[in-house]
């Protein structure tokens, strides 16, 4: 949920992608529940949410990458599918 939220954020500042209200909305839904299942977290580990971190970020940058190589590169359809699974 919070890597969709980062990848969000990625677009606006690295894309200048501009989104509705109702889009903000839902991200903020997915940071609250993102924050409430944290904090009801039973069985805290901090070297799990240290590689959750190191996932997410990697997960997000990734994203990001793809989406720079498919708006940046004039590419094809076969093209732009061997990004996708290339990076994937």
């Amino acid at each position: 949920a919070v890597s969709t939220c980062l990848v969000a954020v990625g677009d606006f500042i690295f894309f200048k992608k501009r989104f509705l209200m109702a889009e903000y909305i839902c991200l903020f839904v997915l940071v609250l529940g993102a924050v409430l299942y944290a904090f009801a977290d039973l069985q805290y580990d901090a070297t799990g949410y240290a590689w959750m971190v190191c996932n997410t970020a990697f997960f997000v940058s990734s994203q990001l990458y793809e989406k720079y190589a498919i708006v940046s590169l004039d590419q094809t359809a076969v093209g732009i599918s061997c990004v996708q699974n290339a990076m994937s």
